[in-house]
């Protein structure tokens, strides 16, 4: 019987109401691209495993009426991914607020990264304009797609070699489960 040990990380995906959260989510933990997901409502909740490693991710609702839950989920959070939807005119109008949520809610160190998502679809935000954005942001930016897999090696390879933290203590797994007595 041998134990594996993993650190723990919680990972949260914010943004704009049909950004594409749920599906870049789905993509990252499944590998594939999901057609027809639900609409998040409050908090979803999935996990990814690398070696040594199991991220919590959590899928908060982008909608006005579920910011304040969302603030409960950023505690101890260690990367936050902003998601953006390119191909949506308005798709970088509340950036800056959810960067300024992520830093105000998480008290310890995290990663933001900005995600450029359905880059499959027709852009409508120019590129100067990005450009512009993304210089103020002064943040990592990723363009993906969940459809194509654009963009998503690179978020895997961050979500396995980030530094985490040790804010809580290591789950141990056991191989063969034990009875009570």
């Amino acid at each position: 019987m041998s134990d594996q040990q993993y650190k723990i990380a919680k990972v949260v995906v914010i943004g704009q109401q049909n950004a594409g959260k749920s599906t870049l989510i789905h993509r990252i933990v499944h590998g594939e691209f999901a057609m027809e997901l639900t609409e998040t409502m409050g908090v979803d909740f999935s996990t990814k495993q690398f070696p040594g490693r199991k991220l919590n991710i959590w899928d908060t609702a982008g909608q006005e009426q579920f910011n304040s839950l969302n603030k409960a989920f950023y505690r101890k959070a260690q990367l936050a991914f902003v998601v953006f939807d390119l191909s949506n005119e308005d798709g970088l109008q509340n950036v800056s607020f959810w960067m300024m949520q992520a830093t105000e809610m998480i008290k310890n160190d995290f990663e933001l990264i900005l995600i450029g998502s359905k880059s499959d679809l027709e852009q409508k935000i120019g590129e100067s304009e990005l450009k512009t954005a993304l210089q103020a942001f002064n943040r990592k930016f990723i363009r993906v797609s969940s459809k194509t897999g654009e963009g998503i090696d690179e978020i895997l390879h961050i979500m396995k070699d980030f530094d985490v933290q040790d804010l809580d203590p290591p789950l141990v797994e056991k191989d063969e489960k034990q009875g009570c007595c």
